[in-house]
């Protein structure tokens, strides 16, 4: 999972929404790291430059799915900063949850394995004639 946090110096805000995105993972045991850009830096990449201060993104999706404004401009927030709440509902929503996402290649897997099992027995059993004898194995094809 990537954490970004685009912000510029001198927004009020980016301080706060810093420390709700800390709790939300904290809250969620995630030790991850917060890429932090300064979208007024020359060196920032061009599509980190028209999101406002401070903007959270999480692999690549703005928490409460906004847009970039094309503006760099200070986002006010209800409270000041995102809600933890709403952060941690985006983590939630952008990792895998108790493997559920696993379940079906491992489902496709064990119907694998069982069907090689069977195909294996079904090829190398011993196969018997009406009569009882045994068939030999160049009748098996």
């Amino acid at each position: 999972m990537k954490i970004q946090l685009l912000y510029f110096p001198g927004c009020p805000n980016v301080d706060a929404a810093r420390a709700a995105l800390r709790e939300a993972l904290v809250s969620k045991n995630l030790d991850l790291v917060i890429e932090e850009i300064d979208v007024e830096d020359p060196r920032a990449p061009t599509w980190a430059r028209g999101w406002g201060s401070p903007t959270i993104l999480i692999d690549g999706k703005e928490i409460y799915d906004q847009k970039p404004s094309g503006a760099p401009a200070c986002r006010v927030y209800l409270g000041g900063a995102p809600s933890v709440d709403v952060i941690r509902a985006r983590i939630a929503s952008a990792r895998p949850s108790d493997g559920k996402r696993v379940a079906l290649p491992m489902v496709g897997a064990v119907t694998a394995a069982i069907a090689l099992a069977v195909g294996f027995w079904l090829a190398y059993r011993r196969e018997a004639d009406d009569c009882g004898c045994e068939v030999p194995r160049r009748r098996r094809a």
